[in-house]
């Protein structure tokens, strides 16, 4: 049998939200796939829920235990591990729609595309959502290289995307093991080497945002991987020697960047976020010395402006709550 598509599934202690993310991949409307779960080292009951898939599915589902080693490594797992024509990722404590990988592999196979992007749902555990990523689709139809400013249109979340599984072999492009935006090294990678991108411009991801326990919701040390990140992939595109796309690559790091400076911090993670700032500067300085001038990041003022505010407020803040404390102390 032919696999069309191959969908990584990195499981960690998820059992809570598990089945119906299974759920959602077993009932596809397009057949011919496989599912690929690794367990990541979960010490929770997430491989008795494997199993039960795994055997109420045998001919779909193949599964894999591991040490724990972080989301990049399952998928690279994943990766080596696939049979597909083309390749998805889904979180296992996500889901997508049922007509998902028909929907994306249709139009990948019609268009003879390395990679499909779609837009997703940013949603809730009540169940409100935003719908994102979604508009802009006469950017696409073509290569990076024959119109850049898809960079601008598309966000980094790989498990939005759908991939050639040749691209990715041929180029041996992998996630790279950082704590956090592994996602953005891979899908801005796989994109400049991708003859055409195309887009499906329907939401059918969803992500659920669990403040409590996400590494992205509150400021976080794993954010500094941003630097290493970045220099990793202006590195990549100079090696394709794609060095007129420093402007877009600088972009995508105010863009990233600008999210973390945005963030409320607590009394706890206050140095935290000084240090960032801090860091930030001095790293865009070294990356690019004009990127005050960038033309494509449209929130440069406010970037700079909160940047700004924060080096200045945030003194009298910090005096203002010694000189209440005290005051409270004394009464």
């Amino acid at each position: 049998m032919s696999i069309k598509v191959s969908v990584i599934v990195p499981v960690y202690n998820t059992e809570q939200y598990l089945r119906k993310c299974l759920d959602s991949l077993v009932n596809q409307t397009l057949h011919d796939i496989e599912i690929i779960i690794i367990n990541d080292g979960s010490s929770d009951n997430s491989e008795v829920i494997i199993q039960e898939y795994k055997e109420k599915y045998p001919d779909l589902i193949q599964s894999i235990i591991i040490e724990n080693g972080g989301v990049s490594n399952a998928r690279n797992i994943g990766i080596k591990q696939a049979r597909g024509e083309y390749l998805a990722f889904c979180d296992g404590d996500d889901y997508i729609d049922l007509n998902m990988l028909e929907m994306m592999y249709q139009k990948a196979i019609i268009k003879g595309s390395d990679i499909v992007v779609s837009g997703y749902y940013s949603e809730l555990e009540d169940g409100t959502y935003v719908r994102k990523g979604l508009g802009n689709e006469n950017e696409f139809s073509m290569s990076l290289k024959d119109n850049p400013e898809m960079i601008r249109f598309t966000n980094a979340f790989s498990c939005s995307k759908l991939f050639s599984k040749k691209m990715i072999d041929d180029n041996e492009l992998s996630f790279k093991n950082y704590k956090v935006f592994e996602d953005l090294l891979f899908f801005y990678s796989a994109m400049l080497v991708a003859n055409r991108i195309e887009k499906v411009d329907e939401a059918f991801y969803h992500y659920i945002r669990r403040e409590n326990g996400s590494v992205t919701g509150k400021m976080n040390e794993k954010f500094f991987d941003l630097f290493p990140v970045m220099d990793e992939l202006k590195d990549f595109y100079h090696s394709h020697d794609q060095m007129g796309l420093d402007e877009y690559l600088t972009y995508i790091f105010l863009k990233h960047a600008y999210i973390r400076f945005r963030m409320e911090v607590s009394p706890s993670t206050e140095p935290l976020k000084r240090k960032f700032v801090k860091e930030t500067y001095a790293c865009l300085n070294h990356y690019d010395s004009n990127w005050k001038q960038n033309k494509y990041f449209e929130n440069k003022n406010m970037f700079l402006q909160c940047s700004v505010e924060y080096w200045m407020l945030l003194p009298k803040v910090k005096r203002m709550i010694r000189l209440f404390t005290k005051k409270g102390g004394q009464s």
